[in-house]
């Protein structure tokens, strides 16, 4: 006859187990798994109003039963392979403690400095992988509604080099512009520049382009100013200042790998060295 003795204290532990299993309120059952109402704790918050937050309950709760319904349909499958399951969930869970572990150490290490000999290095060795897909441009592009006072003396102002000319000009547009740009050291799509202009039905803008360094085009609410300084084409290598943070982002992501790479390498040079590993004959 064998025996087993019990503390008054295990016993009460044991009771008090049970109790707080049996004291759960349930809001849902699929078989013998539940849904407790304490499970829904946190789903909503204070700031959602009582009949959003009644529905976003509902919701988490019928989707709650489908997912519970589909994995025990989903188990009495004959093509359920429950040890592969739990192979590629030990394998998803690893590649996560991995990936969290490399993203910490490569953004400690990572040298994000990138010299301006770097970007154009890369710049000049990758020339044609940046090819344009759209046309850009450069100058100075303002429209201004057709009563906006003074406005003879604009073009003068839009196509004067002068410091205090420019000062003016962008005080008048400040005041009067429907919009603007004045950076002409500043590369933009072509497309963007002209939209919502007479131009943006233009069947051949290169050739416009091609043709044009100043236009002036009005409509019955605006007058349209487009002083073109530099363009590029489809199909031509853009100017580097357009492509500079694309060149830098790859410059970074490069190193990103590179980093991660080296410092696999570093823990199974390790790792070996220090015999912390073993590969036994499994064929």
């Amino acid at each position: 006859m064998l025996l087993v003795a019990m503390s008054s204290c295990d016993f009460i532990k044991i009771k008090d187990k049970r109790h707080r299993k049996q004291s759960k309120q349930p809001v849902a059952r699929v078989y013998n798994e539940y849904l407790y109402k304490e499970d829904l704790e946190g789903i909503t918050t204070r700031a959602v109003n009582a009949s959003d937050s009644a529905e976003i309950v509902d919701r988490y709760v019928k989707n709650w039963v489908e997912k519970q319904l589909m994995i025990a349909n989903a188990k009495v499958d004959p093509q359920y392979n429950k040890a592969d399951i739990e192979r590629r969930v030990l394998d998803y869970r690893y590649a996560l403690i991995v990936y969290n572990f490399l993203e910490r150490l490569v953004n400690e290490r990572l040298d994000k400095e990138i010299s301006d000999e770097e970007i154009q290095d890369y710049y000049q060795q990758h020339l044609h992988d940046f090819e344009l897909k759209y046309n850009i441009v450069r100058g100075r592009f303002i429209v201004v509604p057709k009563d906006a006072p003074n406005s003879r003396n604009l073009k003068h102002l839009i196509l004067s080099k002068d410091e205090k000319d420019l000062e003016d000009l962008k005080s008048y547009c400040y005041r009067f512009a429907k919009t603007y740009l004045l950076d002409d050291t500043v590369w933009h799509r072509f497309d963007e520049v002209i939209n919502n202009t007479p131009l943006k039905d233009t069947p051949d803008k290169v050739k416009l382009l091609k043709r044009n360094k100043f236009i002036v085009l009005s409509d019955k609410d605006y007058n349209y100013y487009f002083d073109i300084y530099a363009y590029k084409i489809v199909d031509e290598a853009p100017p580097l200042t357009f492509v500079k943070d694309q060149i830098v982002n790859i410059i970074l992501h490069k190193r990103k790998v590179d980093l991660a790479t080296k410092i696999k390498e570093d823990i199974f040079q390790k790792a070996e060295q220090n015999n912390d590993y073993t590969i036994y004959a499994h064929q």
